[in-house]
């Protein structure tokens, strides 16, 4: 968990802070079975939300939602990608992005492809892909929503499902 200004970190370290009433704080979680790994990760907020969480907030989730929906067979990595970050650049966001949409998830947690700029590789259907775009914002915090994502035929079908809106997300 990375919360309050420490979530402005995309791996940020454990700290003695305690949580507070106000702050954002990513929540990570995995699991692995048969040898084979999934991911998730989700943005939340203690109390209730300030205008700029909720902006923050929107991007992200407009971002992961645009990225995940582009993991279609035939595109390349680098234009999933390209994709799922202007989502951030044309918020404005552009200087808070500290990485690539996402990565391969297989034997390793993280390997090729890597959804970045650069990556040719090209989307076929059993390929499962992280969709983790991330906003970093110094002092203030993180807002990252992830999820495992299946590449097939019909389209994205993602592996995880934990809620992804504020609403849902809010911890009263």
């Amino acid at each position: 968990m990375y919360a309050g200004p420490n979530a402005a970190r995309p791996h940020g370290l454990p700290s003695r802070r305690r949580l507070e009433i106000g702050d954002t704080l990513i929540l990570s979680l995995g699991a692995a079975v048969g040898s084979r790994f999934v991911e998730s990760e989700r943005t939340f907020v203690i109390g209730e939300p300030s205008a700029a969480q909720r902006a923050y907030f929107d991007v992200a989730l407009r971002a992961q939602e645009i990225g995940t929906q582009a993991m279609t067979v035939g595109r390349t990595c680098a234009s999933v990608n390209t994709e799922c970050l202007d989502v951030i650049r044309d918020a404005g966001l552009g200087g808070y992005i500290r990485h690539r949409q996402g990565h391969g998830i297989g034997i390793a947690q993280h390997e090729a492809p890597w959804v970045e700029d650069g990556d040719p590789t090209v989307l076929a259907p059993g390929m499962i892909l992280s969709s983790e775009p991330g906003i970093y914002i110094p002092g203030h915090a993180g807002y990252r929503i992830s999820d495992s994502v299946l590449v097939t035929a019909d389209g994205p079908e993602r592996l995880t499902r934990y809620p992804r809106t504020l609403e849902e997300n809010t911890i009263a």
